[in-house]
């Protein structure tokens, strides 16, 4: 899920790009209001993506905080990895 938002976040950088050398070009006034509707649709997808993220780091450090035991497996490690990815993509925004 932290792919996803920075997907998101990638694709409203390269529209805008997009838009502004629309603009620069002088293209039809619709055409450049299209590609504004898309970066707003792109907009409204990060918060849903924010927020299914939240919902998983928060399920996953649950079950980490329940399994300290296993603290010294490679799959517990790796969990805390994505954790630790997950929390820094949900402070970015």
């Amino acid at each position: 899920m932290t792919k996803e938002k920075a997907a998101y976040l990638k694709e409203v950088e390269v529209e805008r790009e997009r838009a502004a050398k629309m603009k620069e070009m002088g293209k039809e006034e619709y055409d450049v209001k299209r590609q504004e509707e898309v970066i707003n649709e792109t907009l409204s997808m990060i918060p849903d993506s924010q927020k299914r993220l939240l919902v998983a780091y928060n399920e996953l450090k649950e079950v980490l905080e329940g399994s300290e035991h296993l603290s010294e497996t490679e799959e517990y490690l790796i969990a805390k990895e994505v954790l630790e990815q997950a929390r820094q993509s949900l402070e970015s925004i």
